[in-house]
């Protein structure tokens, strides 16, 4: 009769063992996923920031070039004007998104590079403020669901692109 209990209290503590194992394991993988998720949105809540400060420097002497007399500009100003537009167009992809929010940035950059203008910073800011909301809703989505698959990712874009073109075709008709 102890035999039998002997292998039952055996089976128990190899059991008990084996879960005891498995649950760890299943942490382990969760936490690693938790602190990867964690890296990244903390890496993107620094590019996120990053951007818009760029962008509102960039934006900033932008306007108080604009305002000026060609006569009048600085050289230094047209020089930092074009080192902050490098270092905004770093932070870009235009060869994956030609027809979109970095093909698009890039392309008023340049305008405002050539001439700068109120109209053209209010545009870039307008493109901006869309991109930066993207990034916030995807950073946040990715926050409680996880990785995004391509194809959500591609969805969310789409939604902010078309809600960027919206406003624009509504603001200059």
């Amino acid at each position: 009769m102890s035999t039998n209990l002997e292998i039952a209290t055996l089976i128990s503590a190899v059991l008990v063992f084996v879960s005891s194992c498995a649950t760890l394991i299943i942490t382990t993988v969760h936490n690693r996923k938790d602190r990867f998720i964690n890296t990244i949105t903390e890496a993107r809540k620094d590019y996120i920031r990053e951007l818009r400060d760029l962008i509102a420097e960039f934006c900033s002497l932008a306007y108080s070039m604009g305002s000026q007399d060609k006569s009048e500009l600085n050289q230094d100003k047209i020089k930092l004007l074009r080192s902050k537009s490098i270092k905004i167009k770093l932070f870009m992809n235009p060869a994956r998104y030609p027809k979109c929010w970095d093909g698009k940035a890039i392309e008023l950059i340049d305008d405002i590079i050539q001439e700068p203008g109120q109209k053209k910073v209010d545009d870039l800011i307008v493109l901006m403020q869309s991109w930066l909301a993207l990034e916030w809703k995807g950073l946040m989505t990715e926050g409680k669901k996880g990785n995004l698959t391509e194809i959500e990712k591609d969805e969310l874009r789409m939604r902010f692109w078309e809600d960027y073109e919206r406003y624009i075709t509504k603001e200059y008709e």
